[in-house]
C-alpha cells in the first residue's frame, strides 16, 4: 500500500511538501508540486482521510441543512435533489464530503445544532429558512456558516457568509413583463406565505401592481401546507371563481405552480397564452415545460456558498460576504398580450 512517505521519497521532497500539495495549502515550488502530482497519479495513491483528520483536527465534512415545509422538501423532490447535487459537486472540488439533513420543525433543527456543537462537521450550509426558526444564535458558536437563499444577516459576522437571489427583483420583473404586455387583471399563485421567500416575492409583485391601482387581494392565492395539491387548487379556481371573471395573466411563485396552471388550462380547453398568460419562477423545466419563467441561479448560489464557506474554514477573509444574484426573465411561449373580451 502506497503511503505519503513513499510519495515523498519518490519525489525527493518532505512529507510536509506532499501534505501541502494534497491539501492545496502552503507554498510549494511549482515544479515540485507538479512532480508530486505526477507521482500520485502514477502510483494511484489515495490519501487516508481518517488519518489526515487526526492531524488537521478536521472532519473534512460540511453539513447541508435544508429548511422545508411539508412534502416540498422530500428527498425525492427534484428541488431538493438539485440543491444537494449542486452543493456536492462544489464540495468535491475542495475535497469535502457532504452531510445532509432536512429541517421541517424546531425539534429537527435542535438536533442539527447539537451535531454542529459536537463538531462533527467543519462548517454548515443553511439553505432557505422557516418563519419559526432563527439561526443567528449559532453565530456565537464560532462554527463557519453559509446561509443560502435566505437573508439572515444584516451585517458582517466573523464566521458567516450569505448568498441569496434577488427574489424581490425577480418577481418584480415578472409583474412588469405582464403589465408591459397590457395585462391589468394579474393573479399570483403565491406559495406558502408563512415562508420567507414567498413573502419577498409577493412584495416584488405588489411593488409593481399597487402603484398602478392593479393590486387585488382576491387574486392572491396562497398555498396551504395541509391543503389540496396544486392541480386541485388550479382546477378549483378555473372551474369556480375564475370561470366567469378570470385573470388575463397568472404569475406563479414557482415553476411547479406554473406547470400545474398550464396543465389545468389544457385539461379544460383554455388556451395558453391566447386566453391566459402564465409565467413561472425558478426556470427549472426549460425542456420539459418550455414556459416563460424567472431564473433562480440555484447552481451559482450553491457554488458561491461552498466557495466562501471553505474560505472561512481556511481562516481567509471573505470580502464579498453578502452576495445577491440577479433573477433574469426568460421569455418563451406562454405569455402574450391579453385577448380582446
Amino acid at each position: 500500500m502506497i503511503t505519503s512517505r513513499d510519495i515523498a521519497r519518490l519525489a525527493g521532497v518532505s512529507q510536509t511538501t506532499v501534505s501541502r500539495v494534497l491539501n492545496n495549502r502552503g507554498k510549494v515550488a511549482p515544479e515540485k508540486a507538479e512532480l508530486v502530482r505526477k507521482i500520485i497519479q502514477e502510483t494511484g495513491y489515495q490519501p487516508n482521510a481518517l488519518a489526515r483528520s487526526f492531524v488537521t483536527r478536521r472532519a473534512e465534512t460540511i453539513g447541508l441543512f435544508l429548511f422545508t415545509y411539508g412534502p416540498a422538501g422530500h428527498l425525492m423532490d427534484p428541488w431538493t435533489g438539485s440543491i444537494v447535487n449542486a452543493c456536492q459537486r462544489a464540495l468535491r472540488q475542495h475535497g469535502y464530503m457532504l452531510m445532509f439533513d432536512l429541517i421541517e420543525n424546531k425539534t429537527e433543527y435542535d438536533r442539527a445544532v447539537a451535531a454542529l456543537q459536537q463538531r462533527r462537521v467543519d462548517g454548515a450550509i443553511f439553505f432557505g429558512g422557516r418563519h419559526d426558526i432563527d439561526v443567528l444564535p449559532l453565530l456565537s458558536e464560532g462554527l463557519p456558516i453559509a446561509v443560502v437563499n435566505r437573508r439572515w444577516l444584516n451585517k458582517r459576522q466573523p464566521h458567516a457568509v450569505q448568498i441569496t437571489a434577488d427574489n424581490f427583483g425577480g418577481m418584480r420583473a415578472s409583474a412588469e413583463h405582464l403589465v408591459s404586455l397590457g395585462h391589468r387583471r394579474i393573479a399570483l399563485l403565491a406559495g406558502n406565505l408563512l415562508s420567507p421567500t414567498p413573502q419577498v416575492r409577493l412584495a416584488g409583485y405588489r411593488s409593481v401592481l399597487e402603484p398602478l391601482g392593479l393590486y387585488d387581494e382576491s387574486l392572491i392565492i396562497p398555498e396551504l401546507v395541509d391543503g389540496p395539491d396544486r392541480f386541485q387548487v388550479v382546477h378549483s379556481l378555473l372551474t369556480g371563481p375564475w370561470r366567469t371573471n378570470p385573470p388575463t395573466a397568472v404569475a406563479c411563485f414557482s415553476d411547479d405552480w406554473a406547470e400545474a396552471m398550464i396543465t389545468g388550462c389544457q385539461d379544460l380547453g383554455i388556451k395558453v397564452p391566447d386566453e391566459i398568460s402564465v409565467i413561472g419562477f425558478d426556470n427549472r423545466f426549460p425542456t420539459r415545460c418550455p414556459f416563460t419563467s424567472i431564473t433562480l441561479p440555484l447552481e451559482r448560489m450553491c457554488q458561491l456558498g461552498v466557495e466562501n464557506l471553505v474560505r472561512l474554514i481556511d481562516g481567509q477573509f471573505v470580502r464579498d460576504w453578502d452576495v445577491v444574484l440577479p433573477c433574469p426573465l426568460v421569455m418563451r411561449n406562454t405569455t402574450a398580450p391579453p385577448a380582446v373580451r
